[in-house]
């Protein structure tokens, strides 16, 4: 086992991961994964035969790119105390394992600083901080949410934010619309808002209940809901009055807690003791497992 693994994903961003992997390779004492998410470019092929150091996670058949659910996976085959999540176009310092590892301590995770939106899902906590929580919430689906749902599960668990020098680390510049060419929603502020949403009603309800967990099954049904609220309010032209900035404080208390009781008396036949693997016929909107690689 090492002390740090860099984890990224790739769908359609190969030009950007051949310019960034070699920035995590070269970390000293450090682990890499790649986790091929169906990606067109066949980037698994292209990292076996050109950097063979590099554990490969390789998806197959899926429609859509599922970032969580992706990480999740890479998790799985990381072998390492602490995880980095980096993204296929994040180019790190050459010193950045070597700056960084006197800060890790138990009882924090860690961001650049000062943030950048363009940075906003790179994170490094500990792998047992992480299976704790659950990971990244792989019923998410498009753009934008999973990285701050997950900071604010790890606090919720008491485990605290704290900064690392954010010189360490360099954005590939790209069009804004790489962001959703493998998502069903185009527009970021739509998904970032449904996504935004789902995760405060999720997080209201878990608290609502006394729950540390909602099972996913549970989890994909709500999803499924709010996609469905959220997406016919945007047809017909209404106001979403959703939080879309990440340091932003809620917008419309009323209304969101308005929302959450109303999804939570929805959900009322949710045990204390649910099962966290339970079946279930979720909707076609819910997302569904994904196919071991």
């Amino acid at each position: 086992m090492t002390d740090l693994c860099f984890i990224t994903t790739c769908r359609g961003r190969l030009a950007h991961l051949k310019d960034a992997l070699p920035t995590f390779i070269a970390q000293p004492g450090a682990g890499t994964v790649v986790v091929d998410y169906d990606c067109p470019d066949g980037t698994a092929d292209w990292v076996a035969a050109n950097h063979p150091q590099v554990t490969v996670v390789r998806v197959h058949d899926k429609p859509h790119f599922e970032i969580a659910r992706a990480r999740n996976l890479g998790v799985q085959a990381a072998n390492a105390q602490w995880l980095c999540f980096v993204d296929a176009d994040n180019r790190l310092a050459p010193d950045f394992a070597d700056r960084v590892r006197p800060l890790l301590q138990r009882g924090f995770f860690y961001r650049p600083s000062p943030r950048s939106i363009d940075a906003s899902g790179m994170c490094i906590c500990h792998v047992e901080d992480f299976r704790a929580i659950g990971g990244y919430d792989a019923v998410l689906q498009g753009y934008g949410e999973e990285d701050v749902d997950l900071y604010r599960r790890l606090d919720m668990l008491g485990v605290k934010l704290a900064p690392f020098p954010g010189e360490l680390l360099q954005i590939a510049a790209h069009d804004v619309g790489l962001r959703t060419q493998n998502y069903t929603v185009k527009s970021v502020r739509l998904n970032a808002a449904l996504n935004q949403l789902y995760c405060n009603v999720k997080l209201d309800i878990a608290r609502l209940k006394g729950l540390s967990h909602i099972p996913e099954d549970w989890r994909a049904r709500l999803y499924a809901q709010v996609s469905e609220g959220v997406l016919k309010a945007y047809a017909a032209g209404q106001d979403l009055t959703f939080r879309i900035a990440v340091a932003q404080q809620r917008t419309n208390l009323k209304t969101e807690l308005t929302t959450a009781l109303e999804y939570h008396l929805r959900l009322t036949a949710l045990p204390q003791n649910a099962p966290q693997n339970a079946p279930h016929n979720a909707p076609q909107i819910a997302p569904q497992a994904a196919k071991a690689p």
